[in-house]
């Protein structure tokens, strides 16, 4: 039987320490906001050309609601972002362009994501639109957390 001391017994304690969720009794909660910052990436894992919403998205939107509850002055900043994936010349001339298709489906996943976090509870006043980034980079969604948006919108500058 191995001893207090060796080195298996010590890395399944540190193991155990270090597992997802794990914390001393009495000691603080983990702060859901993290750096305030979440990328949801993936909305290219369903090939297509439509505004796609991943479901691996859901854990990380109920850490943004619970990010929220703790911070009732914050509000969130939701940015769509889009690619390079060409559509066909007959969507790209409905829109006018094939940046204006990406710019829509962009904004899309955005809308789509201030709908669910609206579902979860959150308010519409905490909840910012900001337009795509001009720049094809990546699908999905970027979130920013801003804190005192509340205080601010309730005293504007003089």
């Amino acid at each position: 039987m191995p001893n207090a001391s060796s080195p298996t017994r010590l890395a399944l304690l540190v193991a155990l320490l270090l597992a997802p969720g794990a914390r001393a009794e009495g000691a603080p909660e983990r702060d859901p906001c993290g750096a305030g910052d979440w990328r949801l990436d993936g909305a290219d894992a369903k090939p297509g050309p439509g505004a796609v919403f991943n479901p691996d998205w859901l854990p990380a939107l109920d850490q943004v609601v619970a990010c929220l509850n703790r911070r009732p002055d914050s509000c969130l900043e939701v940015r769509g972002h889009f690619d390079t994936v060409a559509f066909g010349p007959g969507v790209e001339a409905a829109f006018g362009s094939a940046e204006a298709v990406q710019l829509a489906r962009a904004h899309g996943r955005a809308a789509h994501v201030i709908a669910l976090l609206h579902d979860r509870g959150v308010a519409g006043l905490r909840l910012r639109l900001q337009p795509p980034s001009m720049e094809p980079t990546w699908r999905g969604v970027g979130l920013k957390l801003v804190e005192r948006c509340q205080a601010m919108a309730a005293h504007p500058p003089v």
